[in-house]
This record gives C-alpha cells, structure tokens and sequence, in this order.
C-alpha cells in the first residue's frame, strides 16, 4: 500500500482497524462488520428503522410514483413507486464533522 492518504473507507479497511484495535483476527473483525450491515440491512427491508446514538439512523423511504419522460422518444410515462435507504446523520455526527471542516 502507499502513503497516499485515501478519501474513503473500505470495508476492509473497517474489518482492519477492528481487528487491529480490539485485538481480534482479521476472520473475526470481519464477522463483526458483516453482522452489524447486514443486521441494518435486514432492519431496513423489514422497514424498521436504526438508530446509533449520537451517529445516525438508519430509515427507508417511500417514493412515490411520478411522472417522467422517455428522453429518447419523449413518450410520457409513470415510475413506479420505491423505497430507498435513508441515512440521516446524528448531532454528534453532525457536530464532529462541522468542526472538522472549519478546523482545516
């Protein structure tokens, strides 16, 4: 690996530093970080929501149908309603990464 800092995070690298922090093997780190996705993951298809306080939660929301166009052939149509993972961040998440921004 080079130093180049990354700008984002992979799951690896969480399974990494869980691993390298709590002094766990890296097969145990990474049981830990697939369970806690995949318990969110599971939460949000049953529509329950996540909260982690201080970090964020977790919710699905409902789109509903709309109108849009076909810009090929400009043929109106209508989509059909959907639901997406939301992720709304906490105000501990939300004051950290505000201070980190105006510290730079």
């Amino acid at each position: 690996m080079s130093n180049k800092v990354k700008d984002y995070v992979l799951k690896s690298d969480l399974v990494v530093d869980l691993s390298r922090k709590y002094n766990l093997t890296p097969i145990e780190a990474q049981k830990i970080v697939y369970r806690i996705l995949e318990i969110i993951k599971d939460s949000l298809v049953s529509k329950v929501r996540v909260e982690v306080r201080n970090f964020g939660r977790f919710i699905t929301k409902l789109h509903q149908p709309r109108r849009a166009h076909n810009p090929r052939t400009g043929e109106r149509i209508t989509t059909d309603s959907r639901s997406r993972p939301h992720f709304k961040p906490g105000k501990g998440m939300k004051e950290a990464v505000n201070k980190a921004f105006l510290d730079e």
